[in-house]
């Protein structure tokens, strides 16, 4: 596969390691290529910090012992994305390599990246694993997280993909992937508008002008013109009555925030998707505050869109 292939023909990457939001990852990518019509890498990367001319001689058993085991990993996930696909092909890589990196050099020739989480559990949700944070931050092409409490499952019922939509960002990208997997999946698409009011724009004196533009009705009017366009090039797809979340003030002073509403609309749902607004870093990207927020909280799996501009 070259990096000149068209993206219809590249394949789906899938991270793996010994964890169970891994194990989970094979069974979600496995089930997407299959849907997708596409081969499946199986990459495992370790990292092994020095060259091997000043790795002591008995390190190099370590070393020995850390690449069989890596294998290991890579031919259980082999055999279980054969298992979950049986008409997919499947690829395996192994590589001495920093793991988030090697990823980021996989993703450069795919249609997208599978990768698990660690977090397990209410206080666990706070910690995301470095290398899921990573890809899902600096990746070229579209990342999808699984949170290891799913265990990959199929949602159940008519499961939803939520899709939040930043007006102050590009949500083309974003809605294009939405609108695409919900088509692949037949599943209804609910859009959640990532809005920020203008922190007057309640009061009795604020002028009209700035009712005007940054009033919910102006937001949900905008929102209404932006999903036309996707609804004729979708017609089978259901969109549902699309909400707001922002910064609106709530009862007893409290205000709600884009991350709490989007994870609240997608749980138990199919699929959540967002953008990846972070601003340039010195050796990278960084996930903006959104994206980092429903990646360490969401339950359901969640797909990392990059709409940045260099």
């Amino acid at each position: 596969m070259t990096a000149g292939s068209p993206p219809a023909a590249r394949p789906i990457v899938v991270g793996v390691d010994d964890s169970d939001g891994s194990a989970a990852a094979v069974r979600w990518a496995a089930r997407e290529a299959a849907v997708r019509g596409v081969a499946l890498r199986v990459v495992r990367a370790y990292a092994w910090g020095l060259p091997s001319a000043f790795v002591p001689p008995d390190d190099r058993w370590i070393k020995a012992d850390l690449k069989r085991a890596s294998e290991q990993i890579a031919a259980n996930a082999f055999e279980q994305a054969r298992a979950c696909a049986p008409d997919v092909e499947v690829q395996s890589q192994v590589m001495d390599a920093n793991p988030a990196q090697y990823l980021e050099y996989e993703a450069a020739d795919a249609q997208l990246v599978v990768v698990g989480s660690h977090h397990l559990g209410t206080l666990g949700r706070a910690v995301l694993g470095s290398v899921s944070a990573s890809v899902a931050g600096r990746a070229p092409c579209p990342v999808v997280v699984i949170c290891s409490s799913s265990q990959g499952a199929l949602p159940e019922g008519d499961a939803n993909v939520v899709v939040g939509v930043d007006p102050e960002h590009s949500a083309q990208q974003v809605l294009g992937f939405a609108f695409d997997y919900a088509r692949r999946h037949r599943r209804p698409l609910r859009p959640v508008m990532c809005w920020r009011a203008h922190p007057f724009v309640e009061a009795e004196w604020t002028a009209q002008w700035t009712r005007q533009y940054f009033a919910p009705e102006r937001a949900l009017k905008w929102l209404s013109e932006t999903l036309s366009g996707w609804r004729r090039e979708y017609p089978d797809v259901e969109v549902l009555a699309a909400s707001l979340s922002g910064t609106r003030a709530l009862a007893g002073g409290a205000r709600d925030h884009p991350v709490d509403a989007l994870v609240s609309s997608a749980a138990a749902q199919d699929l959540l998707v967002v953008g990846r607004h972070g601003r340039r870093a010195r050796f990278g990207r960084l996930l903006g505050s959104v994206s980092q927020g429903v990646l360490h909280h969401a339950a359901c799996p969640v797909a990392i869109i990059p709409v940045d501009q260099d």
